[in-house]
């Protein structure tokens, strides 16, 4: 989970998409308590037992019940964040939909990903038409082969991105 800490700059302001249990965004808060974070799942009682999470470590960060499609078409939400990250959630060509739309222009988002090679052959035109680049970074430890998959935005996420829940898993860019 820590592996990203890196790239993120001094009070950065980053989203958690599809956070799950809290990984990665829990432990970089952890160990980086300027960072202003954002946990995001569509499913709400996994955001109810983060909030008692948080509050046991005496953390803070803001809670977000909505799945990634709905919230990149929120003005609250979208090109909002430094950067966002996901593990664990899907491919990379769904992945650029999901989070690209939430990080400013010049921001990134942060794939945890094991060998994305395939991957990322498969998200050439996602990246095209969202206006962004993609860098592999080997994040290899004891347990395993990892990487990070670091997409870099260079340009305004086209209004139609990303689209209605469930089309980007269903028909990837």
């Amino acid at each position: 989970s820590l592996a990203a800490e890196r790239y993120l700059k001094p009070c950065a302001e980053i989203v958690d998409v599809g956070t799950g249990a809290g990984f990665p965004g829990l432990p970089l808060l952890i160990l980086r308590r300027d960072l202003k974070l954002t946990l995001m799942d569509s499913l709400q009682k996994r955001l109810v037992f983060l909030e008692a999470v948080l509050k046991e470590l005496g953390l803070s960060a803001e809670l977000v019940h909505a799945r990634a499609e709905d919230a990149g078409q929120n003005p609250k939400y979208r090109e909002r964040f430094d950067a966002a990250l996901t593990r664990a959630v899907s491919g990379l060509p769904v992945l650029c939909e999901l989070t690209l739309p939430l990080v400013k222009v010049g921001g990134i988002s942060i794939a945890y990903k094991g060998d994305a090679s395939e991957e990322l052959a498969a998200s050439g035109n996602a990246l095209k038409l969202l206006h962004a680049t993609a860098e592999r970074v080997d994040a290899s430890a004891d347990y395993g082969a990892r990487e990070l998959v670091i997409l870099k935005k260079h340009g305004t996420t086209p209004k139609q991105y990303p689209r209605k829940a469930g089309t980007p898993a269903k028909n990837p860019l």
